[in-house]
């Protein structure tokens, strides 16, 4: 979980203080050639969950589109949005509003 990645409410937008973490993903990714990522987006709970299915892919995007242009192969970076299905904690609650990175096989 990228806890410091954050977003203007309601939009896919990045927010400033994003960028520290998806740098320090980026310098990781630039020093493992091999590796290949999942990009995770979710959402809360506030709003249509149809809403939010299509929000938390779009945010999923946006990290990968910053990790692209940051030198990133765009095959390495496999991106879905999970919507408020996977709540980490009870809503309403902002930290439901994540990215999650994991290593894929």
């Amino acid at each position: 979980t990228l806890p410091t990645v954050l977003f203007r409410l309601g939009t896919p937008e990045l927010l400033p203080e994003s960028g520290p973490a998806l740098e320090q993903l980026a310098a990781e990714l630039q020093a493992r050639p091999g590796l290949r990522i999942e990009v995770a987006g979710h959402t809360d709970r506030i709003g249509e969950p149809q809403k939010n299915q299509v929000l938390s892919g779009q945010r999923a995007e946006a990290v990968k589109a910053y990790l692209v242009q940051a030198g990133i192969a765009a095959e390495r970076i496999r991106t879905t949005g999970y919507g408020d299905a996977r709540p980490l904690h009870p809503s309403p609650d902002a930290r439901n509003r994540r990215v999650e990175v994991q290593q894929l096989p």
